[in-house]
């Protein structure tokens, strides 16, 4: 199976977007799989139909931030060995291309779905610009349309067959007419026998909805049972409501949001009114045409799209006239066109398949080997998923344990009785072949823990907090740390994340530290790594000796010993691949309560560890247990619990000495040392500001 990097650039509700997930979804996984490289401002991202398939996300900084863009996309090629490209991007593709030829991938093809028109100013001057650049990065050509080929590439190319079109095909079944979807939509608009005028598209200067408001103004003279409703989303939206306002047609013009289910509003509609400016094809029209729907196209539509009777031409010069067409034409719902359409190539079945063997094609004639490796011959790693109440976050989670470079996963989630949208978040993702989903009643993050590992079906496992999110890399890097180097776990680091900021960049790790078990102690006890299960991959059979104590919170650090005694080093990786949500709803951020008491016992019996086994670690024991009285202090009422309060303080002012006097400690620890002399108010004050 062949990884092929899919470049869309925004990836919004549009139809480049709509061509290339219908082409994804009826692909040949075991020959060819799809991983898309989509920017970070994107609108609307299909993670969980792109991760269910196996293909995978990647994020890219904007087009408008160039130099980042080049250097993220560089690296992702790079790091994945991809041996062919197939980018979206029109014009804009040129950009890409070229990073793609300097980041050594062999086969990168230049797909263009559309042309231009000196209308849109400055969009067609950019279009002009960069058209002379089509050929020089890509060493394919494909096209929507006849048309579209010869615009970008030039008739020359054309002419000698370097061009591959491609047809911007449907599911053709999916939208024949259906005469309950038309009950169900004209009922749900308030519809009955009106004559109703569609048109799908995004809200932008080439789709000319504007011509088309003017339009219907005509239609409405001529007859007042008329409707127009339009279909889509953008920029343009509250000009096109305004001006329909302007003509006082506010009751008799719809806008209707992008959907899912779009097939059923072609069986709504009576007619289609398609005035675009330009076209590299004009998908709507085939989709329109396959419901048996009678279309109006202006003549910059290519004439290609005209696959049966159904479809008309006119210039986008007299409204009136386009006004009289639309009034006249006639729908034919009662005959099949399915096999016009598909006779036209316009099958996605069919297609993808002819798509697949192109692929095969341009591999032979590169002469480049395939990847034959299959996703089965690398070991099952299982990701356990803790989830409980996190509803804001649990979709980035999830889609970043399912976005995994690394290809033989199987991510557990255990729902610990959430009673927000979790649930459904959750049931939507079983959906997935590699989810399996655990619904337990509320019992705790140990118990968590326990049931995620006793359900896992992975050589290996990795936990990871339903708050949190990991990157593309953290299964692989962590997989490939300890297989090349032998260690018993290894352990990844970890960036704070606040809400509001960048997303972290990521990649590829290239080296490693491997720690025995006493250094390993060492610098968890100087809290340069943490004891947390996050960010770590272990053999299922280790994990499986871990068990967490139920009901207890700081389930970590209580079988942190025991780990201990089950490892003999771990291989440590500079890599931030771990992101840890800062969550004000987490444990570390709540009120004291009774059972955080319970963090004193957990921490004693570390320290009676490291005595028994490691005394030459005493003073880093008192470092981290200095830090842990500092974060209960931190949070207890005084008046709640006085006893423990000033016990807290007391073991404060006991080991300060101790911390102030080990030369690595942390430097946080030193200054809280220091400002602890001043008095508990001071130091409650300054602590949160170190």
């Amino acid at each position: 199976m062949e990884r092929i990097a899919v470049v869309l650039g925004k990836m919004n509700s549009g139809g480049i977007e709509s061509v290339v997930m219908d082409y994804y979804a009826n692909l040949d996984y075991s020959r060819y799989q799809f991983d898309f490289f989509v920017q970070e401002d994107s609108d609307n991202i299909a993670y969980s139909m792109i991760t269910a398939r196996g293909g995978r996300v990647f994020l890219l900084p904007s087009l408008k931030k160039i130099c980042k863009f080049n250097k993220v996309l560089k690296k992702y090629l790079i790091d994945g060995e991809y041996k062919i490209m197939h980018v979206h991007q029109n014009t804009l593709s040129v950009f890409a291309l070229r990073v793609g030829k300097k980041a050594g991938v062999p086969i990168r093809i230049s797909h263009n779905h559309s042309t231009s028109n000196k209308k849109e100013v400055v969009r067609h001057l950019t279009k002009v610009i960069l058209r002379p650049f089509a050929n020089k990065f890509a060493t394919e050509r494909c096209a929507c349309s006849e048309h579209a080929g010869k615009w970008l590439f030039g008739n020359k190319q054309f002419k000698k067959g370097n061009v591959k079109i491609i047809n911007n095909a449907i599911d053709v079944d999916k939208f024949k007419f259906n005469q309950t979807a038309r009950d169900e939509i004209r009922n749900e608009w308030g519809y009955s026998n009106e004559l109703v005028i569609g048109n799908v598209g995004r809200f932008m200067p080439q789709k000319n909805q504007k011509f088309l408001i003017d339009v219907f103004k005509e239609c409405e003279k001529i007859n007042s049972d008329t409707r127009l409703v339009l279909v889509g989303d953008g920029k343009l939206k509250n000009k096109l409501v305004k001006r329909v306002k302007k003509y006082n047609l506010t009751d008799k013009v719809k806008f209707v949001n992008p959907r899912v289910d779009v097939e059923k509003l072609y069986s709504a509609f009576d007619c289609l009114a398609l005035p675009s400016i330009y076209e590299g094809l004009g998908r709507v029209a085939i989709e329109a045409q396959a419901c048996g729907l009678n279309c109006l196209c202006s003549t910059h539509v290519p004439r290609c799209v005209k696959v049966t009777s159904l479809v008309d031409f006119l210039p986008i010069k007299n409204k009136k006239a386009w006004a009289v067409r639309l009034l006249t034409a006639s729908s034919n719902r009662n005959k099949d066109y399915a096999n016009a359409i598909k006779d036209g190539g316009y099958e996605i079945k069919d297609q993808a398949n002819q798509l697949a063997l192109w692929y095969d094609e341009i591999f032979a004639k590169h002469g480049i080997e395939k990847q034959t490796e299959s996703v089965e011959q690398k070991p099952l790693i299982s990701i356990l998923v803790a989830v409980y109440n996190v509803e804001k976050y649990l979709v980035q989670c999830l889609n970043s344990a399912l976005n995994q470079t690394y290809p033989n996963i199987q991510v557990v989630i255990i729902d610990d009785g959430s009673v927000d949208k979790s649930q459904e978040i959750c049931n939507r993702y079983s959906l997935d072949k590699r989810v399996k989903l655990i619904r337990q009643e509320n019992q705790g993050l140990a118990e968590v823990r326990n049931v995620a590992i006793k359900n896992a079906d992975g050589k290996y496992v990795a936990f990871l907090d339903g708050d949190d999110f990991i990157s593309p890399y953290y299964v692989e890097n962590l997989y490939n740390a300890l297989i090349k180097t032998g260690a018993s776990i290894s352990s990844c680091n970890f960036v704070k994340f606040y809400n509001g900021d960048n997303l972290p960049s990521y990649q590829k790790a290239v080296e490693y530290r491997v720690l025995d078990k006493k250094d390993y102690l060492g610098e968890t006890l100087l809290q340069k790594t943490e004891w947390g299960a996050w960010g770590k991959l272990y053999l299922k059979e280790t994990a499986e000796k871990l068990h967490y104590p139920t009901g207890n919170n700081y389930e970590d650090l209580a079988v942190f010993p025991t780990l201990l005694s089950e490892i003999d080093n771990v291989c440590m990786i500079s890599e931030k691949d771990y992101v840890y949500r800062q969550n004000d709803q987490s444990i570390l951020h709540k009120p004291f309560k009774e059972k955080d008491k319970v963090y004193v016992e957990f921490i004693k019996n570390l320290a009676k560890y490291v005595e028994e086994y490691y005394p030459e670690h005493k003073s880093k024991t008192v470092c981290r247990e200095f830090s842990v009285y500092c974060h209960l202090f931190l949070r207890i009422n005084k008046k709640e619990n006085p006893n423990e309060y000033n016990d807290y303080w007391g073991k404060i002012k006991e080991y300060r000495r101790v911390v102030l006097k080990e030369k690595h400690a942390r430097k946080k620890n030193k200054i809280a040392c220091f400002v602890s002399y001043f008095g508990k108010w001071i130091f409650k004050t300054a602590f949160k500001l170190i």
